[in-house]
């Protein structure tokens, strides 16, 4: 018979401290590691849990050394993780550069599967409302972009002011990229290769134009003159850096086959391998859907950029980008390595390596096929929308812009990210120049720039007028013509006289141009009327025609 409920009260009060105590004996280790826990702050060493929502795969240093994934679906393979400090992780992982005064391995010597594959992984771009910068568009782009190998060709003597914004921009977006310099180093924690390590040892020992080199290999980058060095902006500068006299351009020649036999070598299954120079910009969404719409690169020989000719020599303008199929990339590397001395003799007698590339292809059986002005060399700011072939170019394609600054490859960048999310990656929706113009160009004119120059006596159409005051006064010459959308103001140089301002140039332009920095120089523009000459121009309807493509091909004969 159970107690009264009273009698069972009482027992449980004078037996609660008895059941409390044997409960603490017994699990006072576990309630002390609970406390400790809790107490505990984390190790200045580990990061916090949400550095590793994100999980991704770093790619092999080379191919043939990790599992086929093509059938997988694409993912970002260069995530951001960012630490307390909010500082980016180091882009590359990479080995460090030797010094001058490590042993040197035989420079005759091919790439071996030792040289690392430069993988980057992201850093923070300038900020931009339009898209998460962590995580921008072009990593989810078509997956012909792991068949696809980028290429910059850099030198020691411009390396610092044309590379670095590239490692902020776009070189986050290329699952694969290689850049090759005359110099072995690493640089803002990128790994530099030397595409001149293969050139022949008596060529590296004595030629003149590897004195460069050798003081590099000797000395690091201590070596360098302050006159050998580009200008800021990326740029050359006035005193010869982009002209044969200068040490960096003399080497360049030498890069081209060299670095295609070191491309080949790191990866020599790819079906598509882009060249590209530090001051050239890469559409990368619109060069994939170029490369998509031609069949088959592992069989069909691909040689396309730019085509330029010097005398009889038919190839591809170096600054303007190129692309190689992997059968075009596999006949010119067979050919250069087994004829080395004589493409080396070649290279001496010449003086521009694109045009010994174009040598070797046509002897390699592969012919140039020109691809303008998609792929083309001039600047964003020099391009002349109004010209006479303005018409035919305004609804082509466009992949390439050379000749840019470092704030424009900035710029460029971000507007292709922008372009990107727009058109959610689809592959269909290249670029068009009537894009550029109307996405990129009218959001940067203004009333007024100072710094600036937008037209020049070379402009179509322009007119020179001398004696103008100042900037409004060029202004008012525009607006009284109403075919003027733009001008440039050029103060007369000299002091004023009898306290009078200076006069100067104006011109005035029909030809809509963006332009770039000048130093003393002031521009402007119409904007209504820059606005308006968009609908003179053809609406460019129906699809893209990529050069190469049969409907490109039937629609030249048309013409």
């Amino acid at each position: 018979m159970l107690a009264p409920t009273r009698y069972r009260a009482s027992f449980l009060l004078l037996a609660f401290p008895f059941i409390f105590f044997i409960l603490f004996y017994t699990h006072r280790e576990s309630l002390l590691s609970v406390q400790e826990l809790l107490h505990t702050k984390p190790s200045p060493n580990e990061p916090p849990a949400a550095h590793y929502d994100s999980a991704f795969i770093h790619e092999s240093t080379l191919e043939g050394t990790r599992p086929d994934h093509s059938s997988l679906p694409v993912v970002n393979p260069n995530p951001i993780l960012f630490d307390e400090s909010g500082a980016p992780p180091p882009i590359y992982t990479a080995p460090v550069a030797p010094s001058a005064s490590d042993s040197s391995p035989d420079p005759h010597t091919q790439p071996s599967n030792s040289l690392p594959h430069t993988t980057l992984s992201p850093s923070t771009p300038s900020p931009s409302p339009a898209f998460d910068s962590t995580s921008p568009p072009c990593l989810a782009l078509s997956p012909l972009a792991q068949d696809t190998v980028i290429i910059l060709k850099t030198g020691s003597t411009e390396i610092a002011s044309k590379f670095p914004i590239h490692t902020t921009t776009t070189l986050r977006c290329y699952p694969h990229s290689l850049i090759f310099s005359d110099h072995a180093e690493n640089f803002h924690n990128a790994t530099i290769l030397d595409a001149l390590a293969s050139v022949s040892p008596a060529i590296q020992a004595t030629h003149p134009d590897f004195h460069l080199w050798r003081r590099l290999k000797q000395n690091g980058r201590e070596a360098l003159d302050g006159s050998e060095l580009a200008g800021p902006g990326g740029m050359a500068d006035p005193n010869g850096t982009g002209h044969a006299s200068n040490p960096g351009w003399k080497l360049d020649k030498w890069k081209f086959l060299p670095m295609l036999a070191a491309t080949y070598t790191l990866h020599p299954s790819k079906k598509w391998y882009i060249f590209l120079e530090t001051d050239t910009y890469l559409f990368f969404q619109s060069a994939l859907s170029h490369l998509s719409s031609l069949p088959n690169p592992s069989k069909e020989k691909f040689y396309m950029g730019a085509d330029t000719l010097i005398g009889d020599t038919h190839f591809t303008h170096g600054g303007s980008g190129f692309a190689i199929s992997h059968a075009a990339m596999s006949a010119v590397v067979e050919l250069y390595q087994s004829e080395q001395a004589h493409w080396e003799l070649v290279t001496d007698n010449h003086w521009a390596g694109d045009a010994v590339l174009g040598l070797a292809m046509a002897k390699a059986g592969v012919s140039v096929m020109g691809a303008a002005p998609t792929w083309q060399g001039r600047g964003i700011g020099d391009v002349e929308f109004g010209e006479e072939e303005g018409k035919g170019r305004w609804c082509a394609p466009t992949v390439s812009f050379h000749h840019l600054s470092a704030d424009e490859v900035r710029e460029m960048w971000e507007f292709e990210q922008k372009w990107i999310l727009s058109t959610k990656g689809d592959m269909g929706r290249g670029m068009r120049w009537r894009d550029v113009y109307q996405e990129y160009v009218l959001p940067r004119v203004s009333d007024r720039r100072q710094g600036w120059e937008n037209t020049s006596p070379s402009s179509p159409g322009s007119q020179e007028t001398t004696g103008i005051q100042d900037l409004a006064a060029c202004a008012r010459l525009c607006e009284q013509d109403g075919s003027c959308v733009q001008y440039t103001f050029i103060p007369t140089t000299g002091r004023p006289i009898e306290g009078r301002l200076i006069e100067g140039r104006c011109l005035t332009s029909p030809s809509p141009r963006l332009g770039s920095a000048k130093e003393g120089s002031q521009a402007g523009w119409m904007k209504s009327r820059m606005e308006a000459f968009a609908g003179t121009m053809p609406r460019c309807e129906g699809e893209i025609l990529w050069p190469g493509t049969q409907k490109w091909r039937e629609a030249l004969m048309m013409k």
